[in-house]
């Protein structure tokens, strides 16, 4: 179904497992789809549906937001910024 704005998503890595968030450290270690591996997913600027070519911040249960820092996720700041934000693709 659709995605907007404040609703729960669960990211899934490459291996199958859902990115989960303990203290500062995002990793893919369980299959579970808990508190650890709910992320909300914010869009910049407004609300509404999220669409191909919008640019979303993901909020982690600790209130930290997910960027990617070098080669490795992580959610460290409770704000947003360039350095946090997703670009979502439609898969072609």
């Amino acid at each position: 179904g659709d995605v907007s704005s404040g609703d729960a998503v669960f990211l899934r890595a490459h291996t199958g497992k859902y990115l989960d968030v303990e203290g500062w450290q995002v990793r893919a270690r369980w299959n579970d789809q808990g508190a650890w591996q709910r992320l909300t997913v914010q869009k910049e600027g407004g609300s509404g549906k999220v669409c191909s070519g919008d640019l979303v911040f993901f909020r982690a249960h600790t209130g930290n937001y997910l960027a990617v820092d070098g080669s490795a996720v992580v959610a460290s700041w409770a704000e947003t910024g360039w350095w946090q934000r997703f670009a979502i693709e439609q898969r072609v």
